[in-house]
């Protein structure tokens, strides 16, 4: 064989096999292998808590009892529309209406505590009479509450949970999914007072007639406490145990490890006690911060020229002078090892009641078909105002360089002038900030109210009578204060 012919051959074989090995090398890799996580309770979940995706679930949509997780919501919605400093008044249906046996802080008809201290009662020790209590204050009765929980919970995406009380214990109506919890830990998580409560390992309530000293209350999740060495982990930030005979032992977890923060729901432990729970929470844990990666849409998306076109290719209402950005809360989560680019991206310009101020449209990211996060698009508009001196070339302005008509301007003049120009444009800058903070207040307001009369509709329950319970506890509070 011709010695030039066998070198192009052997040069276009090299050529076929680099592109060939190339492809291989820089495939984007499957979806981490999970063979080696089995769970011993029934249903369990992990997903991420920036971009909400599911890293792994088994049983994730079947109907569960939650049990005392169920304080949870009962939290995000006191949080959401209540005062910590507000007074909570225990009615006797709210001490005596639990079951025999079941979890208290030793609280009695008629005492009074801050919704703060019911919260810490409710979250640490867990005690059912406090989460009646705080169902009271807000909606006038535990199951108007319930209702309000249930509307709430639809309102944050779950498709199969009912509640009908505020503590978790047992109704056969009262049910949920470890992939419907997850979404409502994801949202308590994301208020700074929910954090607060969860972090703390110990607190003090206020003294009661059962407990003239007080009562000292403490941590029960395992995995916070040092002293269970053998399921404490210090990248536990928070977390809520629960049981009951029909619910058996329940748990949810938040973790942070190197900027990511992912949550774990645990349904159903499969044995009398419940440690199995926190060696299963264990497993997804492990899984999900070594199998997984984050990445912010806002560093990796560079071609804001592309995305622009893009847009108004789908018939959005921008003008050559607007500028597009992307928001910085935006994640996504893949396999380690997958660059950003592995995933495949769409726009959606219909947007969520709950969709930050200023967005435009959403970008959906997926892997493999899976949902694996998304990102705001925002914009705003930059408008260029350029004025002419007035009476430019009037003999009144016409200067020789000296100063005004001849006349001339002492250096400190000048550099007073200058101060008082900084500082013009500083108080102009500040007023400015002012006023598009009250903006987006107002907005956030808006929301706010608009989301409530959503779910004062979806629970049945007129605006008019929302407002006359309201009126009722205000000025039961303020007879309370002596106001």
């Amino acid at each position: 064989m011709n010695r030039k012919i066998f070198i192009s051959r052997m040069l276009i074989l090299s050529f076929i096999i680099s592109v060939i090995g190339g492809n291989t090398v820089f495939a984007a890799p499957a979806w981490t292998d999970d063979s080696g996580v089995s769970l011993e309770s029934e249903a369990g979940i992990v997903i991420d808590a920036q971009s909400g995706t599911v890293i792994y679930g088994k049983n994730s949509k079947e109907q569960y009892f939650p049990a005392s997780i169920t304080k949870v919501m009962t939290a995000l919605l006191v949080l959401e529309n209540c005062s910590m400093d507000d007074i909570v008044t225990f009615s006797h249906d709210a001490v005596y209406n639990v079951e025999s046996g079941s979890t208290n802080a030793g609280i009695d008809e008629g005492e009074q505590m801050t919704v703060k201290d019911c919260l810490y009662a409710m979250m640490l020790k867990s005690a059912n009479e406090a989460a009646n209590a705080l169902a009271e204050h807000v909606s006038g009765s535990r199951e108007a509450f319930a209702d309000l929980m249930t509307a709430r919970a639809k309102e944050l995406g779950c498709e199969n949970t009912s509640f009908k009380n505020p503590s978790g214990l047992n109704d056969p109506e009262h049910y949920t999914t470890a992939s419907d919890f997850a979404l409502i830990v994801q949202a308590a998580w994301k208020l700074e007072g929910f954090r607060e409560i969860e972090s703390q390992l110990t607190y003090k309530l206020p003294p009661t007639r059962n407990d003239p000293e007080g009562l000292t209350i403490r941590q029960e999740h395992k995995m916070m406490l040092e002293s269970w060495g053998q399921y404490y982990d210090p990248e536990v930030k928070g977390g809520k145990t629960g049981y009951t005979i029909l619910a058996g032992n329940t748990l949810t977890t938040v973790a942070e490890r190197d900027g990511r923060t992912l949550i774990v729901v645990i349904l159903k432990g499969s044995k009398p006690d419940h440690y199995t729970t926190y060696t299963d929470t264990r497993k997804l844990l492990d899984y999900g911060f070594d199998g997984f990666i984050n990445y912010n849409p806002a560093q990796e998306e560079t071609d804001l020229a592309g995305l622009f076109q893009e847009l108004k290719g789908l018939g959005a209402d921008l003008g050559e002078e607007s500028k597009i950005t992307i928001d910085t809360e935006g994640c996504i989560t893949v396999p380690a090892g997958a660059a950003f680019s592995d995933a495949a991206r769409s726009i959606s310009t219909e947007l969520a009641a709950d969709a930050p101020f200023g967005a435009i449209a959403r970008l959906d990211y997926t892997y493999e078909g899976r949902p694996v996060g998304s990102a705001y698009i925002k914009t705003e508009q930059n408008v260029s105002i350029v004025t002419e001196p007035e009476n430019q070339g009037s003999e009144d302005s016409e200067t020789d360089g000296t100063g005004w008509k001849g006349f001339p301007i002492p250096g400190m003049w000048i550099f007073i002038g200058a101060g008082v120009f900084a500082f013009a444009a500083l108080a102009a800058g500040l007023i400015y900030m002012w006023n598009q903070q009250l903006k987006k207040e107002k907005q956030r307001r808006e929301e706010r109210i608009q989301a409530r009369r959503r779910r004062m509709k979806e629970a049945g329950i007129s605006m008019e009578e929302f407002e006359r319970l309201l009126k009722e506890r205000q000025d039961k509070q303020n007879k309370e204060k002596g106001l």
